[in-house]
């Protein structure tokens, strides 16, 4: 469900420690027996103090994690505690006869999963996609330290580059033994890495594209519900067509019914919205009209927003399972 645009989620700054304790959330989201990882445990197994900013930092990095888990997955994963299995690290601080108040006291602001393992069958990630989220933690600290850091230039434009050439040079002798043992595994094996490398830009790009535009639509929804009370004409005429250039920003990455679907409901909203207006400024609504309002919004925060987000052949679900 629909929690907020980007520009609301805390941004941490990404230098050495930070980075350092982000690979290891992501490498324990990737590949941990669990899907669904609770704060409490990553700061027990990575000995963090209570006043670090994990929390931020985790929401930082939504290409990377999802937050909180559906409820009916969290009563899963508690059904599965309460026979004895997939208990978190932290429990074990506590005596077994705590365990029931425990599991209980799990909500869903407590965890998070990896964007690539929030559907129950995607088993641990593979060591590409583990390796490509490292690289691309990487690139942001690098990103980071070249904006924030201009006393040690000689390093970066000396020292760094000097180290990459020495990891191509390692990187071409090594590719050329691996093509002497066996040319024909290798190729294959690099057709399968650059069609997941490309998969992966994909899905970073059009992420950004369809978080902006599905914000911009609540974002005129809600200007929408408050033009319509306050009966400006004008102002309501306006956020309809900002809804619309929304929906246009998101129609391409939508399945035909989709379309079809908000289309149809789309064109109902407007004419009800419409209806209201022209009864004058500062008009009351019924709690039939109440209503209709709400359900107009469950559309787009759970059903528009599981199209775009979990359903789309964009998803991170495609990365790991793509298309064919």
């Amino acid at each position: 469900m629909f929690t907020g645009s980007n520009d609301d989620m805390a941004k941490i700054e990404l230098n050495v420690e930070n980075a350092g304790i982000l690979s290891a959330i992501w490498i324990i989201a990737s590949n941990d027996e669990n899907p669904i990882i609770t704060y409490r445990s990553i700061r027990n197994r990575l000995g963090l103090k209570s006043e670090y900013p994990l929390e931020n930092l985790v929401r930082s990095r939504s290409e990377l994690f999802r937050l909180g888990a559906p409820e009916w997955r969290l009563d899963e994963w508690k059904e599965i505690m309460r026979k004895g299995g997939q208990f978190p690290s932290w429990f074990h601080d506590h005596p077994p006869e705590k365990f029931p108040d425990l599991i209980n006291s799990i909500t869903p602001s407590e965890v998070f999963r990896s964007q690539f393992r929030i559907n129950r069958a995607v088993d641990k990630s593979s060591v590409e996609l583990i390796e490509w989220g490292l690289q691309h933690i990487e690139r942001l600290r690098k990103g980071s330290l070249e904006h924030h850091e201009t006393r040690w230039k000689w390093q970066r434009e000396v020292l760094i580059p000097s180290l990459s050439i020495l990891a191509a040079i390692v990187a071409v002798t090594a590719s050329s033994c691996l093509q002497y043992v066996a040319i024909s595994s290798q190729e294959n094996q690099k057709a399968t890495e650059l069609a997941t490398q490309e998969r992966l830009k994909k899905y970073e790009v059009s992420y950004t594209q369809r978080s902006q535009a599905y914000s911009n639509l609540i974002r005129a929804y809600n200007d929408i519900s408050a033009k319509t009370v306050e009966g400006e004409v004008d102002g309501l005429m306006k956020a309809l067509q900002n809804m619309e250039t929304a929906f246009l920003e998101l129609r391409p990455f939508l399945e035909k019914g989709i379309q079809a679907t908000y289309i149809a409901k789309q064109s109902e909203f407007t004419g009800f919205v419409t209806g209201i207006v022209q009864r004058g400024k500062r008009v009351g609504l019924t709690p039939e009209e109440t209503q209709r309002f709400a359900d107009y919004k469950i559309f787009l925060a759970d059903t528009l927003y599981e199209e775009i987000f979990e359903k789309s052949k964009y998803t991170s679900e495609t990365v790991v399972n793509p298309i064919r």
